[in-house]
């Protein structure tokens, strides 16, 4: 939700990432809750593996989001560009994801949006979470209801609408499991293609078969199928133990969360504001407030209650 642009403060000179989303949409999809939710963790959620929020403003359009800028672009890019990676590679990003999927279960916070688009790389390589529009505060017993999140990684509790006792912050690592098996495979291992409903996704997780090609990682293997039990009760949901599983023994936990070992992938970038590892598409460079956009939106398209905090 929004549009985001390359952008430098003036002040400092920085580099950062602006994104505006219009007030008449907020207003219009009832989403006041979710743009106040994510710039409230965005400020209390400080961590390494983390976007940074520097600030938010709004104007009559817009309300603004001013954040770091990670110009490495989106993992789900450079998994299209290499079709999969390695078991190392693949390693190394999973163990970034695990320390902040951790730090935020720490801090009473779901995630409930954990996909490839979603992580960023930044100027070193490193992983960094952005969007958190669907998370929401929720301790390790606290149920939810609400069903967001994108279909091909959601989990069975999840899919399900007839499902009426709610759901988790466990659901992350439902996410983390499908996360695994695309990173190492290119594609997730239930759905089809970006128009399936979320119904037939669930019918066919309910039948348990994950669809391993013979290059899969023994142990990989062994870690997505204890991630992906359509039970609960069944299910790996423990970071602990997926630090120790087999799949990831190499792993220098420490030094991860130290950002000390070295990335796979390192952005050859021209100036800090290089962001050629972004598509470009049409209308990118027009501005984000324009007079005959502004004159289109009528006052009670937006409910300006909504934004008093911005």
């Amino acid at each position: 939700m929004g549009t985001v642009r390359v952008a430098q403060l003036k002040s400092e000179g920085t580099w950062c990432a602006l994104k505006a989303v219009r007030k008449d949409y907020v207003t219009k999809h009832n989403d006041g809750r979710h743009v106040q939710n994510e710039r409230d963790l965005l400020l209390e959620l400080q961590h390494p593996f983390i976007v940074r929020l520097f600030g938010t403003f709004q104007d009559s359009v817009n309300i603004y989001f001013v954040m770091e800028f990670l110009p490495g672009g989106e993992l789900y890019a450079r998994l299209k560009k290499e079709k999969s990676f390695s078991p190392n590679v693949s390693k190394f990003y999973l163990s970034e994801i695990l320390v902040a999927l951790e730090y935020m279960h720490t801090n009473d916070v779901c995630y409930r949006d954990l996909k490839p688009e979603n992580v960023l790389l930044d100027a070193e390589g490193h992983c960094k979470f952005v969007d958190f529009g669907f998370s929401c505060r929720a301790g390790a017993g606290d149920p939810m209801r609400t069903s967001v999140g994108t279909p091909a990684y959601l989990s069975p509790e999840l899919l399900n609408g007839k499902f009426t006792g709610g759901y988790l912050r466990i659901v992350d690592w439902w996410a983390f499991g499908i996360l695994t098996y695309e990173l190492l495979s290119g594609k997730t291992p239930f759905s089809k293609n970006n128009q399936e409903s979320p119904y037939s996704i669930y019918l066919r997780v309910l039948k348990g078969k994950i669809p391993f090609n013979k290059s899969f990682p023994k142990q990989a293997r062994s870690l997505v199928k204890m991630l992906l039990q359509s039970s609960i009760n069944e299910r790996l949901v423990d970071p602990q133990g997926i630090r120790t599983h087999a799949w990831f023994e190499d792993m220098r936990f420490d030094e991860v969360s130290q950002r000390r070992l070295k990335p796979p992938f390192s952005p050859n970038l021209s100036s800090a504001g290089d962001w050629k590892y972004f598509d470009r598409f049409p209308g990118d460079d027009a501005p984000l407030t324009d007079d005959v956009r502004s004159r289109s939106i009528t006052s009670n398209a937006i409910d300006e209650s909504l934004f008093s905090d911005f």
